[in-house]
């Protein structure tokens, strides 16, 4: 989580420490943690909005303000899970159960993969 904030501020994204962070950060994806506490797989497929917790949307995101490249293995690694795990309303599944806040969860989370899609994909402004 400490890496988003130095992704987000222009004065700390292209320091090497930073890179390396997020290189260490990015051999991680859909890995088990190193932290006894989230070794499970799943906690990289819990998504919240607003981001709470470290999982494969607040990883990508931190590392597209880092402009890590998509074709980079471990990136389309984690890209490729969002793609293909696209449910059929368009949104994404969040691992949480259907409590009231859900349904706005769902749609917030769907919001900001989809952010995170377009600036890993779009076109570079000519």
């Amino acid at each position: 989580m400490v890496l988003r904030a130095f992704a987000a501020h222009p004065a700390y994204q292209r320091r090497p420490e930073v890179i390396k962070a997020g290189n260490a950060l990015k051999s991680r994806i859909l890995k088990p943690d190193k932290y006894n506490d989230r070794k499970g797989k799943s906690y990289w497929l819990k998504f919240q909005f607003p981001y709470w917790w470290t999982n494969l949307a607040t990883c990508l995101d931190s590392l597209s303000r880092l402009d890590f490249d998509p074709r980079d293995e471990d990136i389309s690694r984690g890209l490729d899970w969002l793609i293909s795990n696209q449910e059929e309303d368009g949104l994404w599944p969040t691992g949480y159960g259907s409590g009231k806040k859900s349904a706005q969860n769902r749609r917030l989370v769907g919001l900001a993969i989809c952010r995170l899609l377009k600036h890993y994909y779009q076109e570079p402004a000519n």
